[in-house]
């Protein structure tokens, strides 16, 4: 192999190697940090831009997850509890590419797909607004009693 071979070979293998690098920087994302507004209904996100959020609505018990498809979350699993419709925000890293957030709902909040609204505010920031419902009530059955008679 004459020397320059070898400089052809050297500087594609550092230009592959450069191209790695970037796609990785890009893939790995992070979520910076959350705010819930309790009375509002709003969770706010701050995320690596190319970082898009993915929601999905459980039952039993209710709750709204949100999915950050590419994104770390560097700190402990985290939960902060509020009073109102939505009890409480869970954080946490739940697989090594996914940065999960649950909201947990009260049993008398109910809410239905078209009551969550994901919109985002920049490259960066997203805002996921969840406004609950009360839940409906079952009503109490009435059975009809039989008649008193007198003693």
């Amino acid at each position: 192999m004459n020397p320059t071979d070898y400089r052809v070979w050297v500087g594609l293998g550092m230009s592959l190697m450069a191209v790695g690098l970037s796609a990785g920087r890009a893939w790995a994302g992070e979520l910076y940090g959350w705010h819930f507004d309790p009375q509002k209904g709003v969770l706010d996100l701050a995320v690596d831009a190319g970082v898009r959020p993915q929601v999905t609505l459980l039952t039993q018990p209710q709750r709204v997850v949100i999915d950050l498809p590419g994104a770390r979350w560097p700190r402990p699993q985290t939960r902060q509890t509020f009073s109102g419709p939505v009890r409480a925000v869970r954080v946490a890293q739940y697989s090594p590419q996914t940065t999960r957030l649950v909201l947990e709902l009260a049993p008398t909040a109910a809410v239905k797909p078209q009551d969550i609204r994901l919109s985002p505010e920049w490259d960066h920031r997203w805002l996921v607004q969840v406004q609950p419902r009360p839940a409906v009530a079952q009503a109490a059955t009435r059975l009809p009693l039989p008649p008193v008679r007198p003693v």
